[in-house]
């Protein structure tokens, strides 16, 4: 198995409808800004796939590096591509999430490929996780709401 394609899509996202904020002095939800989806495709059909909210950044590191470095290359060799990565960095300087994209969009490929689950591949053995939430630790501003207005507050205990 080869990579024959390494592709970017551009996305418009709006601003989040009800924004929130995490605490003060750090800011919470994203304005507009135009997001990007990295698709490695292999010879044998067996698609990739990484968001980033980075993507004209990502689009621009395909189109000078990544494609080039990409193309041809087996995309099991996970290893691999990340050392390469890290060498071409000390001539590019990847932002540091270029690495994890790459990354994730080849385990997606390793993942169909063995025609199992991500999680199953890396040796799950859970039916169900527990899930958290931090509490906030002061008032929201009346700006402000710390939920999604799709999520009923009493789905979220105190």
């Amino acid at each position: 198995m080869k990579i024959d394609a390494v592709e970017t899509y551009l996305l418009d996202v709006p601003a989040v409808a009800s924004p929130f904020a995490w605490r003060d002095g750090l800011p919470g939800s994203e304005p507009a800004h135009t997001a990007g989806v990295l698709r490695i495709r292999t010879d044998e059909g067996i698609d990739g796939i990484a968001y980033t909210r980075r993507g004209a950044i990502l689009e621009d590191l395909v189109n000078r590096r990544l494609r080039a470095e990409l193309l041809g290359a087996d995309p099991l060799a996970r290893e691999f591509l990340w050392h390469r990565l890290w060498e071409l960095d000390r001539v590019e300087e990847f932002p540091l999430y270029t690495f994890g994209l790459v990354d994730e969009a080849l385990w997606d490929i390793a993942g169909k490929a063995a025609g199992l689950p991500l999680h199953q591949l890396l040796g799950s053995f859970r039916s169900a996780i527990p899930a958290y939430r931090a509490p906030r630790r002061s008032a929201p501003s009346r700006s402000t709401s710390t939920s999604p207005t799709s999520v009923s507050s009493s789905a979220i205990p105190p």
